[in-house]
């Protein structure tokens, strides 16, 4: 673990002998105003013919490293003439280079180094937008494992059979943190554990990342983040991109990208997906595969109508998934009751989602400033699934509408307001039963069992942004909302706040309540892999610890309540003549009521609700160029995250490393090579009780310490076909034994949910972008 805090000191020092050794030169840029010189901050300096450039600071100063290929420097900024200065021998200082006024639309050429990933100076809330430069950084393949490369969101391993991602943000579960399409809520109901593997990577544009509270215009539940996808747009450039990816397990995956302009009011997009994986891996040898096989068909089609004060946008979207996982001989042409597959696990889980949306602004009085929009959006989700002998269809079908009035502009008003009012309707109804299979059993559920949620909420919002300033920004929200199926009206405000008492230090201060409604048998799909019996209720003695069956009779839907806090400092600096920047962020989250997952019991789950558990954590995050198209990202995470378990009171969380350590690298050559290297080490993470299973089957008390380093190489070979070839698990760690009693599945301590690690190990991918 040294050796990671000592790279970025490693790289400093190296910079340093490459710059010292070069030489540097010292100037200043003014520019004459009522008769006076000047300085001019913000200029962009470099040497002509190269990408060796800076800018320069409030006091119109620069320095700038020497370089062999010129001598000519430049200097350029909007509204003035662009200056060409020979510099002869090496001199320390030259005298102040002085600006002549120009042509405002004079063309510029820009020497900015765009990011792979923002961080908003300006923005009140602690906001990241990834773009196209860092999802490059991971060929594969959807959302949720383009987040490998940024420490603000952890990807983790979710169980043995599923193959499913996790998602977590501040050491709670993804679904505490929202997703949504361009502010239309995705991940909800059946989605919640999936939405991010139903938007393949190569389909964004950008991806805004808001850690701690939201904003009350995206509703009332989210509590540690939002997660924002913009995707491939209409009104993107005209194109028709082609992906194509494969790696070493089999699976592959086709992507179309088209973006047809009519004429310049009328456009269109289209976005299809294919991806399989048709083979079956078992690489520790337990009889069970490794990754689930898999198909997706996936195909959005999107039309924008721009003219005047009217912007119209409108959609669809078909979702199509399946995956199957089980025993290495389990024959999914079979009927499930077959010769074939008796005494053989197997599960399958297909998803079906059909979704419509449109969004419509109006722009008041042609004033671009003041707008009303309306959103709405229809989808139908089914699920078929079965584990085992165990059964869990679902159909949940859901109506969005959102009605938003804006007056002001962020660049130019000292006051903004928002207000709209907002509705979701939502069916759901999940269906549990068994196989009528002729062997022995363990499972807890009846045919024909039933559960329904049907939930209506309606609520108005309002939020009010004061900024006087540059220095100084606040933005108040406040929701008031009722839900027809708890029969409750509540009240989520929300307070952001941003300091910067100079352009490079920036403080923010966020609290807010948060409220969402629960789905304890769908957001805990995973306990499926299993033989543990799944509980309604906390135990109420020793006996009832070992109590098992799933009874619907007081199976009684709570809503979960949560405040979150939270402190950030953003530093801006310049080390050494290159950009960088420092976050350290710190947040807690409080629950009066939250849906406990309890797996401290080796033949069962039990789910009830507690008050008072929390997660508190802290980050700190550097990001530097180090030279010239070489950047670093190093990054170290605490999280303290408890629940309140119902014999033992407050207690550490399950399979959630309360230490993280990231590193990456990036570097791109002149000549269009890049290279890609991502370092992460995770902590010991707290496993379950099994101290009353069998000794064979107890897990111990914790998960050891573990690397794991992604590397990719990529090629630009034109400007229309790129290469990508890369590697997952470098060092091909894997868990051991992450099947319990595999050799039993339908017996007593069967679990596949016990997963801290990867299964896999090592895997080699292709990928190849064109662009006709």
């Amino acid at each position: 673990m040294r050796i990671l805090f000592m790279i970025p000191l490693m790289m400093a020092a190296i910079v340093g002998g490459k710059v010292h050794a070069q030489g540097t030169l010292i100037g200043k840029i003014v520019f004459k105003e009522n008769g006076k010189k000047e300085a001019l901050m913000g200029a962009n300096v470099w040497w002509e013919g190269t990408e060796e450039g800076t800018t320069t600071l409030e006091d119109g100063t620069f320095e700038i490293p020497y370089v062999k290929e010129s001598n000519i420097l430049v200097v350029s900024f909007v509204g003035f003439k662009r200056v060409r200065q020979p510099i002869e021998g090496k001199p320390n200082k030259i005298p102040p280079i002085e600006m002549e006024e120009g042509n405002l639309l004079e063309a510029v050429e820009v020497r900015e180094v765009i990011r792979a990933t923002e961080l908003s100076a300006k923005s009140v809330g602690l906001e990241y937008e990834i773009n196209k430069k860092e999802l490059r950084k991971a060929a594969c393949c959807n959302v949720a494992e383009s987040f490998e490369t940024n420490p603000a969101v952890d990807v983790s391993f979710s169980d043995a059979i599923t193959g499913a991602k996790r998602i977590e943000m501040l050491g709670l579960s993804g679904k505490y943190a929202p997703v949504q399409i361009e502010n239309i809520p995705f991940g909800r109901g059946l989605a919640v554990n999936t939405s991010m593997t139903f938007l393949p990577g190569p389909w964004v544009e950008s991806i805004h990342l808001s850690k701690g509270i939201g904003s009350v215009i995206n509703g009332f539940e989210s509590t540690t983040g939002l997660i924002d996808i913009d995707l491939t747009s209409a009104n993107n450039e005209e194109v028709t991109h082609l992906n194509a990816y494969i790696n070493q397990g089999g699976r592959n995956e086709l992507n179309l990208v088209n973006v047809k302009h009519f004429n310049d009011h009328f456009k269109s997009a289209h976005l299809l997906h294919y991806s399989s994986v048709p083979l079956r891996w078992d690489v520790n040898g337990n009889g069970f595969m490794d990754m689930p096989m898999s198909l997706q068909i996936n195909g959005m089609s999107r039309w924008m109508y721009d003219k005047g004060n009217w912007h119209i946008e409108f959609g669809a979207h078909y979702i199509f998934n399946r995956n199957q996982s089980g025993q290495m001989d389990y024959d999914f042409a079979e009927n499930r009751t077959e010769d074939n597959n008796l005494g053989l696990w197997g599960m399958q889980i297909d998803n079906q989602r059909i979704s419509a949306y449109s969004k419509t602004a109006y722009l008041l009085d042609g004033d671009r400033d003041a707008s009303i929009a309306l959103i709405a959006n229809a989808y139908t989700h089914e699920q078929d699934a079965f584990f085992g002998n165990r059964i869990l269809n679902a159909n949940h079908d859901g109506l969005y509408g959102s009605l938003l009035y804006q007056n002001g502009n962020s660049e130019n008003d000292k006051w903004i307001f928002n207000t709209g009012l907002s509705i979701q309707a939502e069916r759901m109804e999940t269906r549990l039963g068994a196989f009528d299979v002729p062997i022995e059993v363990s499972g807890p559920f009846q045919p024909s069992t039933t559960i329904a949620r049907n939930e209506n909420v309606a609520g108005g919002f309002g939020e009010v942004q004061y900024k006087p300033s540059e220095k100084f920004n606040a933005v108040l929200g406040m929701r008031a909302d009722y839900s027809d199926f708890f029969d409750v009206a509540f009240m989520t405000p929300r307070l952001h706040l941003r300091y910067a008492p100079e352009e490079s230090w920036i403080f923010r201060a966020h609290a807010g309540s948060a409220r969402r409604s629960p789905l304890p048998l769908v957001e805990n799909i995973t306990a499926f892999g299993s033989s543990r019996t799944i509980t309604w209720g906390a135990p109420t003695d020793a006996a009832d610890r070992f109590n098992s069956g799933f009874s619907i009779d007081n199976l009684q839907l709570q809503q979960e309540i949560a405040w979150n806090f939270g402190l950030s400092i953003q530093k801006e600096f310049r080390l050494f003549y290159r950009k960088g920047s420092i976050v350290l962020d710190g947040f807690y989250t409080h629950f009066e009521n939250q849906l406990v997952t309890d797996y401290d019991h080796s033949q069962m789950l039990r789910l009830y609700y507690g008050e008072g558990g929390f997660s508190r954590g802290a980050m700190f995050q550097i990001d530097y160029e180090v030279w010239r198209r070489f950047d670093l990202r190093f990054a170290y995470k605490y999280l303290d995250v408890q629940q309140p378990f119902a014999e033992t009171g407050l207690r550490e969380n399950t399979l959630i490393p309360p230490h993280r350590l990231f590193l990456n690298f990036e570097y791109e050559t002149r000549d269009k090579w890049g290279f890609d290297l991502t370092i992460n080490w995770f902590g010991s993470q707290r496993l379950p009780d099994t101290d009353m299973s069998p000794e064979e089957f107890q897990l111990g008390e914790r998960s050891p310490n573990f690397f794991l380093l992604n590397g990719q190489v990529r090629k630009d070979l034109s400007n229309k076909l790129t290469v990508f070839l890369g590697v997952e698990n470098l060092l091909n760690f894997r868990q051991e034994n992450p099947i319990q009693n595999f050799a039993n599945p339908y017996q007593d301590h069967f679990d596949a949910t016990m997963v801290w690690g990867p299964i896999f190990g090592r895997m080699a991918y292709l990928r190849v972008d064109y662009t006709f």
